[in-house]
């Protein structure tokens, strides 16, 4: 490694680079959704959000959590590169064959109405874009920057169809083409990308070699689809057992939940490679990087939370409109998974390094059933409020299991008690906050900038910033 490279902090230039490409998707994305929430109506608004739900679960079956496996092959053996971009995008568009017909059938088991079924089956199209999303390829490598504008293609082509030609409520059907052409130009990009500056592009179908794969990504895969379920059954709980204007009240705080999950998506995206090269070489080393990591994960994603709680309504009422009010508690409540998962994430991604899937398999089934049951006793009661409880609850128990089955398999990975410091310090200056009666944005604002200062003051997080940004040139300097 040059010399010039080793005072580059590399993880963070990375990071910085894929945080971009998602910061300017989310933003067109808020954009374009804001739109929409205005011309539809709520039952319309609500029908999008549940389509984009349906297809979101069943993306996760054609991913079949093959990303991770070749990323895990990548840093053991980057020869298998070109062997790899050839075969998991096969066996990704045979699992999409298979897999659209289910997305229509669920539509009509829920019993949607006839617009929404068509909603479906436009969208159910679009998973033919999935197999060409070879991110993976790019993360393993190490050519983040040219990933980072994957997403953001996708949600401008998708802004500019909505704008262009969603004019009047009924418009579904035309939001259905315009996310198809969106999913499209995006695969163009990617392969572009793929032949240009990686590996010529080309596809093979070898079954026998597909059907390894796809066993390996299995346990990943079905893990993948246990969270997906977690994520998106609360929307089909209200949609089922509510339904109407409902389905619009959780899907407006479902959908910013989402773009923000996908910001911590990117974090342990950007930290996986790295995560497990040590995890295979230096077991001192990944539990270091852990330790590091989880500290400033607690201050920054609680952090998050509570500035999002405290300003829950303007944030609410000004993206998505007045008539959005029903909204604002649900997102209050539902905007803690984002810390939860920020911090679950270390253990589930620990456990795909090490090849121990099943176990995160178990973790992810226990959470799911934990929000099932507490969605079922809940949401009759208190509508979308209920859902995004049933959410925190089982968030809270894949966590927590997850977090064990590191422990016990792989080794201490960091007390799990180091977010214990920063919730308390959130709940502090909330109290204080709402003790109070200032204005709203000036008793938010000093709650916020209290609780960043205890995070340098007391939590001491800056020079674990520091390590985080360097961490890939010190495992690259040891190679």
């Amino acid at each position: 490694m040059s010399a010039s490279l080793k005072h580059k902090p590399k993880l963070l230039q990375d990071l910085v680079s894929l945080i971009g490409g998602q910061f300017v998707s989310m933003l067109i994305g808020f954009l374009s959704f804001t739109y929409l929430a205005r011309v539809l109506d709520a039952p319309s608004y609500g029908a999008l959000e549940f389509a984009i739900a349906v297809t979101s679960f069943y993306t996760v079956v054609v991913e079949c959590g093959l990303g991770p496996i070749g990323v895990r092959r990548l840093a053991l053996d980057r020869g298998s590169a070109s062997k790899l971009a050839a075969g998991i995008p096969a066996a990704r568009l045979l699992l999409a064959v298979l897999t659209v017909p289910l997305v229509g059938l669920t539509a009509y088991i829920t019993h949607q109405d006839p617009k929404t079924i068509t909603l479906v089956w436009l969208y159910a199209f679009s998973l033919g874009g999935v197999p060409w999303r070879q991110d993976w390829l790019l993360q393993g490598l190490e050519k983040m920057n040219l990933a980072a504008p994957g997403p953001a293609i996708r949600t401008l082509v998708f802004a500019l169809g909505a704008f262009l030609f969603v004019r009047r409520p009924d418009d579904l059907v035309v939001v259905g083409i315009v996310q198809m052409a969106s999913e499209a130009l995006c695969s163009v990009y990617y392969i572009g990308v793929q032949q240009l500056w990686a590996i010529p592009f080309r596809i093979v179908f070898k079954l026998n070699e597909m059907r390894h794969l796809v066993w390996e990504g299995a346990a990943v895969g079905v893990s993948q689809l246990v969270w997906a379920f977690s994520q998106y059954v609360p929307l089909v709980l209200v949609a089922t057992l509510i339904g109407g204007a409902e389905r619009a009240w959780f899907g407006a705080p479902l959908r910013i939940l989402g773009a923000l999950l996908a910001f911590g998506f990117l974090y342990h995206f950007n930290l996986y490679p790295i995560s497990a090269r040590l995890l295979a070489e230096d077991r001192d080393r990944w539990r270091h990087l852990m330790w590091t990591s989880l500290r400033v994960a607690s201050w920054s994603g609680i952090g998050l939370a509570l500035m999002l709680t405290l300003f829950s309504a303007p944030f609410m009422l000004t993206i998505f409109g007045q008539k959005f009010t029903a909204s604002v508690s649900v997102f209050a409540i539902l905007i803690w998974v984002v810390p939860i998962r920020l911090l679950s994430d270390h253990a589930r991604w620990a456990l795909v390094a090490r090849g121990l899937q099943r176990y995160l398999l178990i973790s992810e089934v226990l959470g799911a059933l934990t929000l099932l049951v507490a969605g079922l006793l809940m949401v009759p009661f208190w509508a979308s409020n209920g859902a995004a409880a049933a959410s925190i609850a089982g968030n809270l128990v894949t966590w927590i299991t997850a977090h064990f089955f590191v422990t016990r398999h792989i080794g201490r990975m960091a007390p799990f008690h180091v977010p214990l410091l920063p919730a308390v310090t959130a709940v502090g200056w909330g109290t204080i906050m709402f003790l109070t009666h200032w204005n709203l944005f000036l008793s938010g604002s000093i709650a916020v900038v209290g609780f960043t200062a205890c995070a340098f003051l007391i939590g001491g997080i800056w020079p674990d910033i520091k390590k985080l940004a360097y961490a890939k040139n010190l495992t690259q300097a040891g190679s």
